[in-house]
């Protein structure tokens, strides 16, 4: 798995947002997650995901998210990046990928996303 970091000259340009519907997990993972995620991506980069209720979850909605970066962490730190989970829930994955849409340019102002590659 290769990871990146935007250029900083990224966000002075048109952000198309898109999404990838994974495939449904079947089994034992199946047990707690019934819907399968979907990954965000901008500009065909993927930078987070949609993640669908759980059993172990209290409010049993939807949630978003992304990966960041630490601008400040040094290219040698092994935690450069992680996953972070924003705190609006929505009632279904199509709220989700509204707000997605409609934010995208506040959400990548206000975090610093980094690209997951696979």
């Amino acid at each position: 798995m290769k990871l990146e970091q935007f250029p900083l000259d990224y966000y002075s340009k048109p952000l198309k947002v898109s999404f990838k519907k994974l495939p449904r997990k079947t089994g034992l993972a199946a047990v707690c997650a019934n819907e399968p995620s979907t990954i965000i991506k901008i500009n065909k980069n993927p930078v987070g995901e949609i993640q669908p209720p759980t059993r172990y979850q209290k409010h049993n909605k939807w949630q978003i998210a992304l990966t960041i970066f630490n601008p400040e962490s040094s290219t040698n730190e092994v935690k450069s990046w992680h996953w972070i989970t924003l705190k609006k829930i929505f009632p279904n994955e199509l709220r989700a990928r509204l707000y997605v849409k409609e934010n995208i340019r506040e959400i990548a102002k206000r975090y610093h996303l980094y690209i997951l590659e696979h």
